[in-house]
């Protein structure tokens, strides 16, 4: 009777302590399946985030490349209207004087290069930044010689005096619409559309300092 009842206790201890071992074990797998679902969800929303942040960064560079192609086009844009703008002086001089293209843009160059000589380069460059293409319409213009010719005997007999500056300039001036074709009496017609013009496209002041660096000639 007695080994039956301990024989019956050993066996339900046995049975407990697998029960309670098995009860372990299942949290156990438990516990690490969770973690293991956990790490997993950790890791794909660490790449979920990735890709929003790479797509955030893709979008900021195509937003800063359309601006900068935006930029680009208004440059661009200012540099044709501007490029325009140059072109209307000469075509304007063509049609109103009726010279053809070299002796416009030769002509329009030789009273910029006379203002520029008088004004000096600090003056002179609110014209030049006012007209598209000066440096170019000025290199257009037949070369000064203040040394030979009309100009040059001017310069001699007259020096530095301020008279002698006006004939001077009037004579390079002459003597360059000469060279061009031009007749002399269409100086102060181009002298008054070069100053229209800087009047209505030219920076503050443009036009009253043409007038300052032509003075010689007006």
């Amino acid at each position: 009777m007695k080994k039956s009842t301990l024989v019956a206790a050993l066996l339900s201890a046995t049975v407990m302590s697998q029960s309670a071992h098995a009860g372990w074990f299942d949290d156990f797998f438990k516990s690490a399946d969770n973690d293991a679902q956990q790490a997993q969800q950790k890791t794909e929303q660490a790449a979920k985030d990735a890709q929003a942040q790479l797509e955030a960064a893709k979008a900021a560079v195509e937003k800063t490349q359309a601006q900068e192609q935006q930029a680009a086009a208004k440059v661009e844009a200012t540099k044709t209207a501007a490029t325009e703008q140059g072109t209307n002086l000469v075509n304007d001089v063509m049609s109103q004087l009726k010279l053809n293209e070299n002796q416009a843009q030769g002509g329009i160059g030789s009273l910029l290069s006379i203002a520029q000589t008088a004004l000096g380069d600090s003056k002179f460059k609110a014209i030049e930044d006012s007209i598209p293409g000066a440096q170019q319409l000025m290199q257009a213009a037949p070369a000064f010689d203040t040394k030979s010719g009309l100009g040059g005997l001017i310069s001699q007999a007259a020096g530095s005096t301020d008279l002698g500056k006006g004939l001077q300039g009037s004579a390079m001036l002459y003597t360059a619409f000469e060279k061009l074709g031009i007749s002399k009496d269409l100086a102060a017609p181009m002298i008054n559309i070069v100053t229209q013009y800087l009047q209505t496209n030219g920076t503050n002041g443009a036009a009253d300092l043409l007038k300052q660096g032509l003075s010689s000639l007006l």
